[in-house]
């Protein structure tokens, strides 16, 4: 056998592990595609038979919950959770994303707001200087040592 022979061997063989590789992860990705659409569509028809089935006529208040303290309650709801098409981490602690405003927000007097600036000093810095001179906005800037 001669080296040209070899190589085109060597060369086949690689061309084949290769092939195999690309077959391999498209057939994982399709699969974890396919599984995850599958259990998606179960759990929609799923809460959709249990919204079907629970009577109308009763006030639920198992998805109201208090704005402060996250307990369920049945007056004064500030949020209501919204758990239709959640996925993923949102279903599994739907606490930690924002819900929906359904009350009034009370007035919670004065507000604070502190911006940070990361740009150092450039020609816009007197524009910014004078529009919050303009509206009394309180500010605090670091100096840093900057050749120049």
């Amino acid at each position: 056998m001669s080296a040209q022979d070899r190589r085109k061997r060597i060369h086949k063989r690689h061309v084949l592990i290769i092939a195999a590789c690309i077959l391999l992860t498209v057939a994982v990705i399709g699969g974890t595609y396919c599984i995850t659409t599958i259990l998606l569509q179960r759990t929609k028809s799923a809460h959709t038979a249990h919204i079907a089935s629970s009577p109308t006529n009763q006030k639920s208040t198992s998805n109201l919950f208090t704005a402060s303290t996250g307990d369920p309650t049945e007056e004064g709801a500030a949020f209501e959770v919204r758990k239709i098409n959640l996925t993923g981490y949102k279903a599994r602690f739907p606490n930690l994303y924002a819900r929906e405003k359904v009350g009034q927000w009370k007035n919670v007097g004065n507000k604070t707001v502190y911006l940070t600036f990361d740009d150092g000093p450039s020609a816009l810095t007197p524009k910014l200087l004078d529009v919050l001179k303009k509206y009394h906005v309180k500010a605090t800037f670091f100096l840093t040592n900057q050749p120049g």
